[in-house]
């Protein structure tokens, strides 16, 4: 065990987004910063505790979840900090994000309406656009805790509050990039 794992903060390239205020975004990447810093402080005292033979203890166990939990939130910030362009426009028809989603809702606007159904949800924190790794199909999912079910890939992740609709963000979506972390049938 010599190399500890460190994630370091990604910056995001956010200039121009209409109708979503600096101070949110500014907001949202200080929560992700401190998600950050979190995770790398809880890999540090985990180390520390399995160094001391104490991977057994109370507090092993508590830190554990809760860098499972922090890492997780962690990556949904980036996906959907990433997710962001100005002038994003519509998923093209011709991208296989595109057919996937029309084969897995029948059509986009199927696909479209439960994703922004889920996103007035008023529990759910963040809503995703996920890819089941196991059977390639895409879903929509509301989540509160930040924890997405086990085999689920984050296509699109947008994290929600601050009274800022779903389709402003939608409106903004940098779609190649969602598309590019499409895994297609054929390698799965």
């Amino acid at each position: 065990m010599n190399r500890l794992y460190h994630h370091s903060v990604k910056s995001f390239a956010l200039t121009g987004l209409v109708g979503i205020p600096e101070d949110v975004l500014a907001q949202q990447i200080t929560e992700y910063e401190v998600c950050v810093r979190r995770v790398n402080e809880q890999n540090l005292h985990l180390r520390e505790l399995l160094i001391a033979d104490q991977a057994h203890s109370e507090l092993f166990q508590e830190l554990k979840q809760a860098v499972t939990r922090d890492y997780q939130q962690l990556h949904l910030y980036e996906l959907h900090l990433e997710n962001l362009r100005a002038q994003g426009g519509e998923l093209p028809s011709a991208s296989p994000l595109f057919a996937m989603i029309v084969d897995s809702f029948g059509a986009y606007a199927t696909w479209e309406r439960e994703f922004l159904a889920i996103s007035r949800w008023s529990e759910s924190a963040w809503v995703i656009l996920a890819q089941d790794m196991r059977h390639g199909v895409v879903g929509n999912y509301g989540v509160v805790d930040a924890l997405i079910p086990v085999g689920l890939a984050g296509l699109l992740v947008l994290k929600l509050g601050n009274g800022i609709p779903a389709e402003t963000f939608l409106s903004q979506i940098h779609w190649a990039l969602c598309a590019n972390r499409l895994v297609l049938k054929e390698r799965l």
